[in-house]
């Protein structure tokens, strides 16, 4: 059995070493093996027309004959699981007619450079444009994809597939008005242009009809109607039809239709003779009516997304034409001109600073472009800007003195053909902005405040007063703060756990807080230092954290105080006293006396039951009251003891080496043999035993114990024997034996 109970051991530890192997070498890592997995690996073609994007939903219906800036087949190839293009052998893009899938005659078949290939957040993805030629079959085509990477893995791709129509028409307006509307101005010739192709195949034909469906007002005559004469368009041909408003001389009392509407008809016929509709709708226009030469129109925002509105020269509300500054920061202001005129118009802008005594610096930009002024400090804004048309500029206005208070600003644009111009008045207004925190009776303000010498486990207090600034009460400023106390110096930083602030008014709060400031009535601050904290100085920070919705332009200010910890000598006496007092009731000092006494019990217990006097002889001390126990059998003492000792050991070497691999390993399997070969031995002394008569006497009742005066006879030691009986050997060499109700003298009987 032993034989057994040893291989088995031997077995688990070779086991256990093996199963630890790979993670104890790390050399065993192939670094020639693909950092993907193949079964990861997806591979996607999605088509659109040039001007979609990736992730649009896919264009599906093509056309023979589009226009040639449109007809263009742009390709994503997305690679999932690959990162490295490097790890790409080959990559094949196909599409091919319905018809050729047999014969293998592609419509496109390239070989995708994989250097074209960028990572994104998945994979690798590659955009590849086709420029289709002209009357290309119409049916369905099928598109594919076969991507091999360095490893020998093929991926397939098969997409859904394409239709090319044989019938289709495409409507365009050629003007240079604004989508869907009808600028007219006094006595003036409004004209529109339609053009219509047809995309389909070249020998497919639609016939159009342009018709206008709106009743002209009093003094208006309905518009004419231009088409070369044409009727009929055959496939990648086109036609134009012009219209023509001629406007009255005073649109003010005959204005036009607020909506004029047009009908289009394109249809076909069939080869059976039928009358096909390809569109039947209406096309509908809004009326704007315009002077020949527009004011010049200007709106200012004082944000990039031109949401927060100033000024606009064509608001009939009346705005706030206020801006304002803090400690003489750079003002931008963001502005759109629009040309609200009828004819093409070219606009230049003067920008002047009344009384300013040349406090400002003035930068213009135009797609971040800056436009230099001429010799009269006058920029071009725009030329040739068509009506209805915008253009979007940028002023910044940089103070070379931020101690005004206010200053008035005009901006005046110009349109340079007959000289209409408009003006804008704007009012600069700079707010001084200083630190609002203040220490009450500290007379400069600017400097850190010294607190002195602070001992440990003690606190001190400081006055704060935050002053109020007209700014933070002006429209549009978010008036809420945070207060905090903030580490400043080393000492502190790593201090910081042992310091504690808290601000009083109408109550006590720990710091951090929230809080708007809105009076000046005053606040207690109080920082306490606990015992733990390290003796030296220390520097920390009183803050003030504007929450904004703008974070990057958010306020902060801060006040430094500075106190030297010293050494609080009472808290070394109370300290040394407790640290005693919890030595010698540590749980740790409890265990480590228990575990002592018990050792020396334990092992004196051994020493007595091995004597030769008496087998089972204890000693026992004076002040013990457990003699009423039963003896304990010698083989239970020596498996109490090996556990103890065992588990001690064990307690050490864990403690000792626990980020040793190989070591735990050898104190867990030498643990296991023991405990094997412990209970071969415990099996082994019981079947011993069981061998032997037991003979079973009574057992008399436990003497106590009780203490003996100074000048009378004491025990040198007590035993209890095999037979239950309990003897005492006494200081004058007497032996006497616990009949169980007295101490009888050897050879006296009673």
């Amino acid at each position: 059995m032993a034989g057994v109970g040893f291989r088995a051991v031997v077995t688990s530890l070779l086991f256990i070493i093996a199963s630890l192997s790979p993670i104890m070498d790390s050399t065993s890592l192939d670094h020639n093996e693909p950092l993907f997995n193949s079964q990861n690996v997806t591979t996607e073609v999605r088509i659109h027309d040039i001007n979609s994007e990736s992730n649009d939903s896919e264009t599906l219906i093509w056309y023979p004959n589009t226009p040639s800036n449109e007809r263009i087949f742009q390709f994503t190839i997305m690679i999932d699981g690959i990162t490295d293009p490097e790890d790409i052998d080959y990559c094949n893009l196909t599409m091919t007619w319905q018809y050729n899938v047999s014969s293998d005659n592609h419509l496109i078949s390239v070989s995708l450079n994989k250097n074209n290939f960028v990572e994104n957040e998945d994979g690798l993805i590659l955009t590849y444009q086709y420029p289709y030629a002209n009357n290309i079959f119409f049916g369905n085509y099928f598109i594919s994809l076969d991507t091999i990477d360095t490893y020998g893995n093929n991926y397939s791709f098969s997409h859904q597939g394409i239709e090319v129509l044989e019938r289709g028409y495409s409507i365009s307006i050629i003007d240079n008005l604004p989508e869907d509307k009808l600028i007219f101005a006094n006595g003036k010739l409004t004209e529109l242009e339609f053009e219509i192709i047809n995309i389909g195949v070249s020998y497919s034909n639609f016939d159009f009809l342009l018709t206008f469906e709106t009743e002209m007002t009093a003094g208006w005559s309905d518009p004419l109607l231009y088409n070369d004469n044409l009727t009929s368009i055959w496939g990648g041909d086109s036609a134009s039809i012009s219209v023509s408003f001629d406007a009255p001389l005073d649109l003010i009392s005959e204005p036009p239709p607020e909506n004029l509407i047009f009908n289009l008809l394109i249809s076909y016929e069939d080869d059976e003779g039928e009358i096909i509709e390809m569109l039947n709708d209406s096309l509908t226009f809004n009326s704007i009516v315009v002077p020949e030469y527009s004011i010049p129109v200007i709106s200012l925002f004082t944000d990039e997304n031109r949401t927060e509105l100033i000024s606009d020269s064509l608001s009939t509300e009346p705005l706030d034409n206020s801006v304002s500054t803090t400690n003489g920061e750079t003002i931008i202001l963001f502005g759109n001109l629009t040309n609200y005129g009828f004819e093409t118009s070219s606009f230049e802008m003067e920008i002047e600073t009344i009384d300013s005594l040349n406090l400002w610096n003035i930068s213009v930009f135009i797609d971040n472009k800056e436009v230099i002024p001429n010799q009269e400090s006058v920029y071009s804004l725009a030329t040739s800007l068509q009506p209805l048309e915008n253009t979007s500029f940028r002023i910044e206005f940089n103070v070379s003195n931020s101690s005004f208070d206010f200053q008035d600003v005009s901006i005046k644009l110009t349109e340079t053909t007959n000289l209409q111009d408009s003006e804008t008045l704007l009012t600069f207004i700079n707010y001084q902005i200083n630190n609002p925190i203040l220490f009450q009776n500290v007379t400069e303000q600017n400097s850190t405040l010294s607190i002195g010498d602070i001992l440990q486990n003690n606190s001190f207090e400081v006055q704060v007063l935050f002053g109020l600034n007209s700014y933070f009460f002006t429209s549009g400023f978010e008036n809420q703060w945070i207060l905090d106390v903030e580490m400043s110096n080393q000492i502190a930083i790593l201090n910081s756990q042992n310091i504690f602030a808290y601000i009083v008014q109408n109550q006590t709060e720990e710091l951090p807080i929230q809080f708007s400031i809105n009076n000046k009535l005053p606040y207690k601050l109080i920082v306490a230092l606990n015992e733990e904290i390290e003796i030296g100085n220390y520097s920390i920070n009183l803050s003030l954290t504007q929450l904004a919705s703008d974070e990057d332009n958010s306020l902060y200010f801060s006040k430094q105080i500075n106190f030297n910890v010293l050494e609080n000598s009472s808290l070394s006496v109370d300290n040394e006293s407790q640290n005693n007092n919890s030595t010698n009731n540590s749980q740790d000092n409890n265990s480590t006396n228990n575990s002592q006494n018990n050792s020396v019990n334990n092992e004196t217990n051994l020493t007595n039951n091995t004597s030769i006097d008496d087998g089972n002889e204890t000693l026992v001390d004076n002040n013990s009251t457990d003699i009423s126990n039963p003896p304990q059998d010698n083989s239970t003492i020596n498996q109490n003891t090996d556990y103890d000792t065992n588990d001690s050991t064990k307690s050490n070497n864990d403690n000792s080496k626990s980020w040793i691999f190989m070591i735990i390993i050898i104190v867990v399997v030498g643990s296991i043999m023991v405990f094997i070969i412990q209970k071969r031995r415990r099996n082994n002394s019981i079947q011993t035993t069981s061998k032997e008569p037991i003979n079973i006497n009574p057992i008399l009742p436990q003497p106590i114990i009780q203490d003996l005066p100074i000048n009378q006879v004491t025990i040198l030691r007590q035993w209890t024997d095999a037979n239950g009986y309990t003897w005492r050997q006494m200081s004058d060499r007497s032996v006497l034996w616990w009949n169980g109700h007295d101490w009888v003298p050897v050879n006296q009987n009673q």
